[in-house]
């Protein structure tokens, strides 16, 4: 399921989405759910550091978990055949 996580994320970095969605798309959004931990680790850290409680959510797993599954569904896709990657 994350074969081509590499080369996607090196396609992003290098702002071409299409080529990054072509080696895998969950790529996307997996490279959007990392950059998004930075300030949200930021955040955190600052919380923790002036005494107030962490911010913590089961809510805050669902993107995590709908990647997961956006990853076995085009993994299982490509198994079968239906998508076709050049």
């Amino acid at each position: 399921p994350g074969c081509g996580l590499t080369r996607s994320f090196v396609s992003l970095a290098h702002g071409d989405w299409s080529r990054a969605w072509l080696f895998n798309p969950a790529g996307p959004l997996l490279f959007v759910f990392f950059a998004v931990q930075i300030p949200f680790r930021a955040i955190q850290l600052w919380r923790l550091r002036v005494g107030a409680e962490p911010m913590d959510s089961p809510w805050f797993y669902l993107p995590l978990w709908g990647i997961f599954g956006v990853m076995i569904v085009q993994w299982f896709a490509r198994l079968i055949g239906w998508l076709v990657v050049a």
